[in-house]
């Protein structure tokens, strides 16, 4: 039977939780990403929705900025950003693999910053991760909407102006400093794949 392919995906899987990787390096969902480790399933749920999307669908999933940064990043290039030979290229750790196969495959549209406080029950800061299955060939938008609220007792909330700010510039793909900018994958690859959202 064919897999399930859908439109769009919105998800807000829980944060870092466990999970069994045992004998996945085949599954069609991680084989050619890698496996997320078995304490971080955020990776795992990504590729999963990732994987029944349709080619021209959209993929929006809300996760911990761990997964920015987490896990060491694989020598795929030289410090200049360019791509090395496959016999000198190394392989990173789970989440940095993961990460710089989703940069490489250009699958990874836009990041988010959301501010800290926003969803009941956690108080760590989130981000909207958008990614598709084919993009042009331009880079990640990265967005900070995390200083974007107003206070109400323990949370924060967004409010209309400021969903309205992230979607404009998302779609119109807008550079705005200290907001927003269009990063290459060329400047990633030279940040070793660290998609830490101050650095850019």
């Amino acid at each position: 039977a064919k897999p399930l392919a859908v439109d769009a995906v919105v998800s807000n899987p829980p944060y870092s939780q466990h999970w069994d990787p045992k004998d996945k390096e085949t599954d069609v969902r991680f084989a050619q990403y890698g496996l997320a480790p078995k304490t971080k399933a955020d990776y795992a749920f990504l590729l999963h929705e990732l994987h029944h999307l349709k080619p021209d669908g959209i993929l929006t999933i809300v996760l911990p900025h761990g997964v920015l940064f987490r896990g060491k990043a694989p020598r795929l290039c030289a410090p200049d950003g360019t791509l090395l030979p496959a016999d000198e290229r190394e392989d990173g750790q789970a989440e940095g693999q993961i990460r710089a196969q989703l940069i490489e495959k250009n699958n990874i549209d836009a990041i988010i910053g959301l501010p800290p406080n926003i969803f009941f029950g956690t108080g760590i800061p989130t981000l909207i991760m958008v990614l598709k299955k084919n993009r042009g060939d331009e880079g990640i938008l990265i967005i900070d909407a995390s200083k974007g609220f107003v206070k109400e007792g323990k949370q924060n909330r967004l409010r209309a102006c400021d969903i309205k700010k992230i979607a404009d510039t998302y779609r119109e793909r807008r550079t705005e400093v200290g907001y927003s900018r269009e990063v290459s994958r060329n400047e990633i690859r030279r940040n070793e794949y660290n998609l830490n959202i101050p650095r850019y």
